[in-house]
Protein backbone atom coordinates (compact mmCIF):
# COMPACT_ATOMS: atom_id res chain seq x y z
CA UNK A 1 0.00 0.00 0.00
CA UNK A 2 1.28 3.45 -0.88
CA UNK A 3 1.11 5.74 2.17
CA UNK A 4 1.12 8.90 0.04
CA UNK A 5 -1.68 11.30 0.84
CA UNK A 6 -3.88 12.74 -1.88
CA UNK A 7 -2.89 16.10 -3.31
CA UNK A 8 -5.09 19.07 -4.14
CA UNK A 9 -5.73 19.88 -0.47
CA UNK A 10 -7.91 16.75 -0.12
CA UNK A 11 -6.69 16.03 3.45
CA UNK A 12 -7.85 19.52 4.48
CA UNK A 13 -11.29 18.86 3.00
CA UNK A 14 -11.62 15.47 4.72
CA UNK A 15 -10.68 17.07 8.04
CA UNK A 16 -13.30 19.80 7.64
CA UNK A 17 -16.01 17.48 6.31
CA UNK A 18 -15.49 14.39 8.47
CA UNK A 19 -13.20 15.42 11.31
CA UNK A 20 -10.45 13.01 10.26
CA UNK A 21 -6.90 14.33 10.23
CA UNK A 22 -5.36 12.24 7.45
CA UNK A 23 -1.91 13.77 7.95
CA UNK A 24 -1.85 12.79 11.65
CA UNK A 25 -3.18 9.34 10.78
CA UNK A 26 -0.46 8.77 8.16
CA UNK A 27 2.25 9.89 10.58
CA UNK A 28 0.84 7.66 13.33
CA UNK A 29 0.82 4.61 11.04
CA UNK A 30 4.36 5.32 9.82
CA UNK A 31 5.48 5.53 13.46
CA UNK A 32 3.82 2.21 14.27
CA UNK A 33 1.01 3.81 16.27
CA UNK A 34 -2.72 3.40 15.83
CA UNK A 35 -4.26 5.90 13.46
CA UNK A 36 -7.40 7.67 14.66
CA UNK A 37 -9.95 7.27 11.91
CA UNK A 38 -13.34 7.96 13.44
CA UNK A 39 -15.23 9.90 10.77
CA UNK A 40 -18.21 11.93 11.85
CA UNK A 41 -20.18 13.99 9.37
CA UNK A 42 -19.50 17.65 10.13
CA UNK A 43 -20.25 19.53 6.93
CA UNK A 44 -20.00 19.53 3.18
CA UNK A 45 -16.65 20.91 2.04
CA UNK A 46 -15.44 22.32 -1.25
CA UNK A 47 -12.21 23.76 -2.61
CA UNK A 48 -11.73 25.97 -5.61
CA UNK A 49 -8.39 26.97 -7.00
CA UNK A 50 -7.34 30.29 -8.45
CA UNK A 51 -5.70 29.52 -11.78
CA UNK A 52 -3.35 31.56 -13.88
CA UNK A 53 -5.22 32.68 -16.99
CA UNK A 54 -2.07 33.65 -18.82
CA UNK A 55 1.67 33.51 -18.24
CA UNK A 56 3.39 36.43 -16.57
CA UNK A 57 5.15 37.71 -13.48
CA UNK A 58 3.22 38.38 -10.27
CA UNK A 59 3.58 42.06 -9.34
CA UNK A 60 1.24 42.19 -6.32
CA UNK A 61 -1.11 39.92 -4.37
CA UNK A 62 -4.21 40.54 -2.28
CA UNK A 63 -7.69 39.41 -1.42
CA UNK A 64 -7.50 36.35 0.84
CA UNK A 65 -8.64 38.23 3.94
CA UNK A 66 -11.72 39.51 2.08
CA UNK A 67 -12.54 36.00 0.91
CA UNK A 68 -12.08 34.52 4.42
CA UNK A 69 -14.50 37.09 5.81
CA UNK A 70 -17.37 35.68 3.74
CA UNK A 71 -19.84 33.20 5.24
CA UNK A 72 -18.77 29.60 4.81
CA UNK A 73 -15.24 30.37 3.67
CA UNK A 74 -12.87 28.76 6.15
CA UNK A 75 -9.59 29.37 4.39
CA UNK A 76 -8.32 31.34 1.42
CA UNK A 77 -4.68 31.74 0.51
CA UNK A 78 -2.38 32.94 -2.19
CA UNK A 79 0.50 30.56 -2.75
CA UNK A 80 2.73 32.87 -4.77
CA UNK A 81 4.61 36.07 -3.97
CA UNK A 82 5.44 39.12 -6.05
CA UNK A 83 8.17 38.19 -8.50
CA UNK A 84 6.87 34.66 -9.06
CA UNK A 85 6.81 33.76 -12.75
CA UNK A 86 3.53 32.07 -13.73
CA UNK A 87 3.60 29.62 -16.61
CA UNK A 88 0.65 27.78 -18.08
CA UNK A 89 1.36 24.05 -17.79
CA UNK A 90 -2.24 22.75 -17.76
CA UNK A 91 -1.45 21.01 -14.47
CA UNK A 92 -1.63 21.70 -10.74
CA UNK A 93 1.25 24.14 -11.27
CA UNK A 94 -1.20 26.65 -12.78
CA UNK A 95 -2.76 27.13 -9.32
CA UNK A 96 -1.73 30.23 -7.42
CA UNK A 97 -4.30 30.23 -4.65
CA UNK A 98 -7.39 28.56 -3.24
CA UNK A 99 -10.53 28.98 -1.17
CA UNK A 100 -12.07 26.30 1.06
CA UNK A 101 -15.70 26.58 2.09
CA UNK A 102 -17.95 24.44 4.26
CA UNK A 103 -21.63 24.39 4.95
CA UNK A 104 -24.55 22.22 5.99
CA UNK A 105 -25.41 21.21 2.43
CA UNK A 106 -24.16 21.18 -1.12
CA UNK A 107 -25.76 24.47 -2.08
CA UNK A 108 -24.29 26.32 0.87
CA UNK A 109 -20.67 25.38 0.21
CA UNK A 110 -21.04 25.48 -3.58
CA UNK A 111 -22.28 29.03 -3.29
CA UNK A 112 -19.18 30.19 -1.45
CA UNK A 113 -16.14 28.33 -2.74
CA UNK A 114 -16.51 28.65 -6.51
CA UNK A 115 -16.48 32.43 -6.48
CA UNK A 116 -13.89 33.08 -3.83
CA UNK A 117 -10.75 32.56 -5.90
CA UNK A 118 -11.97 35.52 -7.97
CA UNK A 119 -11.43 37.67 -4.89
CA UNK A 120 -7.79 36.58 -4.78
CA UNK A 121 -5.84 38.94 -6.98
CA UNK A 122 -2.42 38.81 -8.54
Amino acid sequence: MNPRLAGGMIPALVDRAAGVDLVAAAVARAAGDTARLDPRPLAHASIRFALAGRPGTVTAVGGPADARALPGVEDARITVTPGTVLRITHSFRDRFGYAIATGPGRRHRRGAAPSEPRRICT
